[in-house]
C-alpha cells in the first residue's frame, strides 16, 4: 500500500496545463482588427507554422501607399504555454533576436486539436487579434 501510494504521489517531468492539445500545424490568416496589418486573399497561403516543439515561422503583412496587401516581414520564434483559464490556454509568443513579447490565446481543443488561435500584438497599444485556421492537409497516399 505504500508503494502504491508513493508512485500515485509521484511528480513526472512534463507539466500538464487544462484544455492544451496539439497546436501545431500550418494555419491561415483569418482577421486581422487593425488598420496596420492587413491580410492577402490568396486561399492557398500559409501565413503561420507551427512545429510541435513551439517553434513557428510567421508572416506579417501591411497595406502598403496603393492599399495592397503585401508581405512585410517573416519572423520566427518560440511559443511558450503558461497557464489556463476556463481550459482555453494562454502563453505568450517570443521571437527571435527581439524582447518583443505577444500573448496567444487558444479556444479550446476539439479532440485534442486546436483549429484556432488568437495573437494579441501588444506593443501597438490596442487590441489587435490575428485569427489563424489550421489547414486541412489531404493525404494524397492511396
Amino acid at each position: 500500500m505504500i508503494t502504491g501510494l508513493f508512485f500515485s504521489c509521484s511528480n513526472d517531468d512534463e507539466i500538464r496545463i487544462a484544455g492544451l492539445g496539439d497546436f501545431s500545424g500550418n494555419y491561415r490568416l483569418n482577421f486581422v482588427d487593425n488598420l496596420k496589418y492587413c491580410y492577402n486573399n490568396d486561399i492557398s497561403s500559409i501565413d503561420l507554422v507551427i512545429s510541435p516543439d513551439g517553434r513557428f515561422k510567421q508572416k506579417f503583412f501591411i497595406l502598403n501607399n496603393n492599399n495592397e496587401c503585401v508581405l512585410s516581414e517573416i519572423l520566427e520564434g518560440q511559443i511558450t504555454i503558461v497557464s489556463s483559464f476556463q481550459f482555453e490556454p494562454r502563453g505568450t509568443i517570443l521571437y527571435d533576436n527581439s524582447e518583443v513579447v505577444h500573448k496567444l490565446h487558444l479556444p479550446e481543443s476539439v479532440d485534442g486539436v486546436h483549429n484556432k488561435l488568437e495573437i494579441n500584438l501588444t506593443e501597438e497599444r490596442a487590441k489587435i487579434n490575428f485569427y489563424y485556421y489550421k489547414t486541412i492537409e489531404k493525404n494524397t497516399d492511396s
